[in-house]
């Protein structure tokens, strides 16, 4: 989430409201306004960061999707 409604940096509120609103409170949701922590601009929707157990981005966008392709990163 880059914004939130007041075009402001989100606050944790605001991420969990925005993830209970579209269902995915079971996933984590980041936000980097000022692109501090993520090594990558995000340039079409969907992306698919792949992020392994180190916490280090595998592959910056998989795409097309592929479970194999993810498995052989992790």
């Amino acid at each position: 989430m880059f914004e939130n409604n007041n075009y402001q940096a989100p606050s944790q509120q605001d991420l969990n409201d925005w993830a209970n609103a579209y269902g995915i409170n079971d996933h984590p949701v980041v936000a980097d306004p000022n692109g501090d922590n993520m090594p990558y601009v995000v340039e079409g929707y969907p992306t698919y960061p792949v992020i392994d157990d180190d916490m280090t981005i595998a592959n910056p966008d998989l795409w097309p999707f592929n479970c194999s392709a993810v498995g052989a990163l992790l």
